[in-house]
């Protein structure tokens, strides 16, 4: 049982690895000396080591099933597919895009999810959530990143549909919000990069 000197020294531990930061050993040896404090249930299981493990973002158990509802498939492609879905518990829908991944792709991914849930704009679709499945053995992964559905077509069908029937009028105002889209996603620090009428959606 743990005594009043052993929350004392969890108390000056999470004070110093606040003022230490990005030193896993640190909190390595921490959550080991927690165990021995009792302040944490030591695992009974022998064949296990104390040692705690980096944490895994792979998941095996998958929530899409548990949470969402897949409606009908938007578009597909080498890179994965994106799906319409709807939501179990708040019943709303979303876009669901699932990307296919080597593991040394991952932090790459993560990345742009990143610039993505950094960026608020009401003309930039928006980011809800993001979750990866695998496991260890496997040489690929499967990325889930959960963004607001948009109901509407495509730059690159809209303009293919009505070729040569654009009023200039049209054009100009489609071409404003493309600026000031370009400007929200700069203002917070982010390059798009994949910048086309495939990836611009009208509402």
């Amino acid at each position: 049982t743990p005594e009043q000197q052993d929350y004392q020294w969890l108390l000056q531990s999470i004070r110093q690895l606040c003022n230490e930061p990005n030193q896993p050993e640190k909190y390595t040896d921490m959550v080991n000396e927690m165990i021995d404090r009792g302040l944490i249930p030591q695992c009974t299981t022998t064949n296990i080591s104390k040692k705690p493990k980096r944490p895994n973002l792979v998941r095996v158990a998958s929530p899409f099933s548990q949470f969402y509802n897949p409606i009908e498939n938007i578009g597909e492609g080498g890179y994965g597919k994106v799906m319409k879905i709807q939501n179990l518990i708040d019943k709303q829908f979303y876009a669901l895009k699932v990307i296919k991944l080597d593991k040394n792709e991952v932090k790459m991914a993560f990345s742009e999810v990143q610039c993505l849930a950094h960026v608020h704009s009401p003309r930039i679709v928006r980011y809800f959530n993001a979750w990866i499945e695998g496991n260890e053995q496997s040489s690929h992964y499967k990325f889930y990143i959960q963004m607001e559905f948009v109901e509407g077509q495509s730059l690159s069908h809209f303009l293919t549909t009505h070729a040569g029937k654009i009023e200039s009028k049209d054009i100009h105002r489609l071409l404003v919000e493309l600026v000031l889209a370009l400007h929200d996603i700069h203002c917070a620090g982010v390059v798009h990069r994949d910048f086309r009428p495939s990836n611009v959606m009208i509402r």
